[in-house]
């Protein structure tokens, strides 16, 4: 199981959507990137989360992240990282 959190539009996932991977979970705040996602690839609607990463639970083996940690308000970092740790399966990696 794959989470990109704070997706935006997704790119990283509709990348790996097409190279065979399909356990992936998009999570963003914000819908319309989200949309932006299912309007270019037929992604499923139960993997496409519209929510607050920071309310979210769910566990994974691999999350991927790129931009999201730079987007937030420094001081959510701290917790960013708490978050992070207990979204992962014991062996799971972050990348």
């Amino acid at each position: 199981r794959i989470l990109i959190p704070g997706a935006g539009n997704a790119y990283e996932a509709e990348y790996v959507w097409q190279k065979g991977f399909k356990n992936v979970f998009v999570l963003d705040i914000a819908r319309q990137p989200l949309l932006n996602l299912k309007n270019r690839i037929n992604f499923p609607e139960n993997q496409v989360l519209n929510l607050d990463f920071f309310d979210f639970n769910d566990r994974f083996d691999l999350i991927l992240e790129q931009t999201f940690f730079c987007a937030l308000n420094p001081s959510l970092r701290p917790d960013y990282s708490k978050k992070m740790h207990s979204l992962l399966n014991d062996n799971g990696k972050l990348a």
